[in-house]
């Protein structure tokens, strides 16, 4: 893509590899916003390296592209969301931020993956407000449950 667009423009991506039969997930973002990871009783930010799709040549980006492996036991859980939530605002302009939502994942009511995306989406809404905002805010949760096991929710909140 780098070349073929306007290059003020660029495309951001996560991916999460879930290897069957194993407790092994890998994780690798193009520019796009850190994993955040409840696992072994600690919650942590993942940020593997990575440029955004379209910001560099193919062998700058594959040079600069990082895949992070670990393995998961039985109740760790995964965190992946867009932008518009980390950066959402409030009439302060003050960006919500990645600490609400590991608050919500050192939380014993992360449980389930829809309850942590209920959690995340409700602290987000007494943050912002009721100020406008101008980015989707998408997230998904999954948590490992043992081999073959991994359940998962998303959401995404229309503007």
């Amino acid at each position: 893509m780098f070349g073929n667009i306007d290059r003020h423009t660029y495309i951001t991506l996560s991916c999460v590899i879930l290897e069957p039969n194993s407790p092994k997930i890998s994780l690798a973002r193009a520019g796009h916003m850190p994993f955040l990871v409840k696992q072994h009783g600690g919650v942590s930010v993942v940020t593997p390296r990575g440029l955004g799709i379209g910001l560099a040549s193919a062998k700058i980006f594959d040079a600069n592209l990082e895949e992070f492996s670990l393995e998961l036991s039985v109740g760790d859980s995964c965190f992946l969301f867009t932008d518009g939530l980390s950066e959402l605002q409030n009439p302060q302009s003050q960006d919500f931020g990645y600490e609400p939502m590991l608050d919500v994942l050192r939380s014993p009511a992360s449980l389930s993956a829809q309850s942590i995306i209920s959690e995340v989406m409700k602290s987000a809404d007494s943050h912002a407000q009721g100020h406008p905002q101008h980015d989707d805010m998408t997230a998904l949760a999954f948590i490992f449950k043992g081999t073959n096991k991994i359940l998962s929710e998303y959401d995404s909140i229309p503007l």
